[in-house]
């Protein structure tokens, strides 16, 4: 007796009842198919059957568009109505309905398979629902796909291709800010046109420890050389403004600083500049020398001189000059002298001849005037003076001061008094840096 399945459509005889179960929760890889089973005229047939259920990717062709296949014992009841559960023992990969059309072809018993095959709806797709567990593939995604990001919040995401960020991204508890002008970190601003091209910026509230904006390292097990960091600002216009590659500023009460340096190891410089340095301030330092090409020796030796030092702001005139026939000679100092020191000093020497020299006249309207006990008698002089002008007068050096409480018990260099390093001003905050890079090994 021939077999066929027959729905409520004589013409066709075929019926089709596809479930998917709990497809929002975890949806399984197996789909429900409901259909009755009656002969050529419509008699149901009762009983056991065997059936094969094949899915293809065309709607005719061969065996070979076949995609997945599963024979199945079908019981049906005194109406013919069978329910089976597809997938049980072959499963439903989500490869199969990957969203492209997919068709439906039945063989029941000898009999050959239904023609034409079937074109199955939208709800065996579902099966690529399986969100909870998280076994959503990049190949399940279409690529035009746009998902915001609400949707894959605290999952985790490899970015391989170039990804466009737009409006404010928020990461843990941190936003990111992507406009045409820069990208910001930590600030809800959206970059604006010529401010930055890069912002990072966190509002802390902590009393221990020292917190980092950046931290920037690079490391390396070769024997190359490194740069941290490389900064340069430039233009090409032929009429630029005043460019800095790096500009720090601190803002704070107590001491800070705006940058802070640290040489590690012996022979490691804290900083190296090549070209001129300015400084408008004061300047402090432990020692200061020259270091040039050795004049006797400039490819193989350096020469270094160490700087004349004074308790005082003081500023050095002096040169040589010849008495007259009276024994006169008056000495020219710079136009901006008296406006620019108070307190001379003064210092004479007579040369070639055995002479006495003194000061006849004092400093006054930028010259002073020297007299020898005779004529025509060369005399090298020297002028101090110490500098009276407003930003001196109000940044004298302090020439004895007191340690603030922070640093009292510590030293500069206790490496000269034959101390540890543990007694270095700075030494707490190098070892913390040192910790936080790994390369505290105490």
């Amino acid at each position: 007796m021939r077999k066929v399945f027959v729905n409520a459509i004589p013409v066709l005889m075929v019926i089709l009842t596809i479930f998917i179960f709990n497809a929002i929760a975890s949806a399984p890889s197996t789909m429900v198919y409901q259909g009755r089973l009656a002969d050529i005229d419509g008699n149901a047939i009762v009983g056991e059957t065997v059936a094969i259920f094949t899915i293809y990717s065309t709607p005719d062709g061969t065996a070979a568009d076949s995609l997945w296949a599963e024979e199945i014992m079908i019981t049906s009841d005194i109406q013919g109505v069978f329910t089976t559960e597809l997938g049980l023992t072959v499963p439903l990969s989500t490869t199969v309905f990957d969203g492209s059309v997919r068709y439906m072809g039945i063989k029941v018993g000898e009999d050959s398979e239904m023609s034409p095959r079937q074109l199955l709806a939208s709800a065996p797709y579902a099966i690529n629902s399986n969100i909870s567990s998280g076994s959503i593939y990049n190949a399940q995604i279409n690529a035009a796909a746009a998902i915001a990001a609400s949707k894959i919040s605290g999952t985790a995401a490899t970015l391989n291709a170039t990804q466009k960020f737009t409006g404010t991204n928020t990461f843990f508890d941190s936003s990111l800010i992507v406009s045409q002008y820069g990208v910001k970190i930590g600030d809800n601003d959206v970059p604006s046109y010529n401010e930055t091209l890069l912002k990072i910026s966190r509002n802390y509230n902590h009393s221990s420890s020292y917190m980092y904006g950046i931290w920037d390292e690079i490391s390396t097990t070769g024997t190359g050389p490194l740069v941290g960091n490389y900064i340069r600002a430039a233009s090409s216009a032929t009429s630029a403004g005043t460019m800095y590659g790096i500009y720090v500023n601190v803002d704070g009460t107590g001491t800070n600083y705006a940058s802070y340096f640290n040489g590690y190891g012996t022979g490691d410089y804290a900083g190296y500049f090549y070209g001129n340095v300015s400084v408008v301030g004061t300047l402090s330092k432990s020692a200061g020398s020259f270091k040039i090409d050795h004049p006797l020796d400039p490819t193989n030796k350096y020469l270094c001189h160490s700087f004349v030092e004074s308790p005082d702001m003081m500023n050095v005139y002096n040169g040589n000059i010849v008495t007259d026939r009276s024994g006169y000679a008056v000495v020219d100092l710079p136009d901006y002298f008296n406006a620019l020191n108070k307190d001379f000093r003064y210092q004479l020497t007579v040369i070639g001849d055995f002479a006495q020299a003194i000061v006849a006249e004092e400093i006054n309207g930028n010259q002073f005037t020297i007299r020898t006990d005779k004529p025509s008698i060369k005399v090298s002089w020297q002028v101090t003076g110490i500098r009276k002008d407003a930003f001196a007068e109000q940044n004298r050096i302090q020439v004895e001061i007191d340690k603030p409480a922070i640093e009292k018990g510590k030293y500069l260099h206790p490496e000269a008094y034959q101390l540890g390093e543990e007694m270095q001003i700075h030494y707490q905050m190098n070892k913390e840096a040192q910790k936080a890079n790994g390369e505290d090994h105490e």
